[in-house]
């Protein structure tokens, strides 16, 4: 991504397509040169654009929001945004702390997404809900 911005590299030449699925991804580069004007400044409002126009969705994933900075800055150029938080490891003090660094006013929070669940542990919480988690026991991970 960064040979993109930097304007080094055609979209084309950096755009890798994963055989499993047809995704196009535009991985980063280890090139950390002004990586944060860029990646915050107009080349990515031009690059987003261009992305936009070819692709049917564009999904932007971004370094940790709490400790990084420039995370925080991209998320206003998406036109969603989607937390996602690892079940029982993610301090939810954590989460809150990084949901009120958000720039509200630029940043469209659509959700939390709550990764690695584990199914066997969750009806511990009974919430009322054990019958439902055992019907669908065999679809989760």
């Amino acid at each position: 991504m960064m040979e993109v911005l930097h304007g080094t590299a055609s979209l084309d030449d950096a755009l890798v397509v994963d055989p499993a699925t047809g995704l196009s991804i535009l991985p980063l580069s280890a090139d950390n040169t002004d990586r944060s004007e860029l990646v915050t400044g107009e080349e990515m409002d031009r690059l987003l654009a261009t992305a936009r126009e070819r692709f049917d969705a564009v999904i932007i994933d971004t370094a940790p929001v709490l400790p990084i900075a420039d995370a925080r800055l991209l998320l206003g150029k998406a036109d969603a945004s989607v937390f996602v938080v690892r079940w029982r490891k993610t301090p939810e003090q954590a989460l809150r702390a990084a949901l009120r660094l958000l720039p509200i006013d630029r940043v469209q929070l659509a959700g939390v997404a709550l990764t690695r669940v584990d199914m066997r542990k969750q009806p511990r919480f009974d919430y009322g809900e054990t019958a439902f988690y055992r019907s669908y026991e065999s679809y989760y991970a």
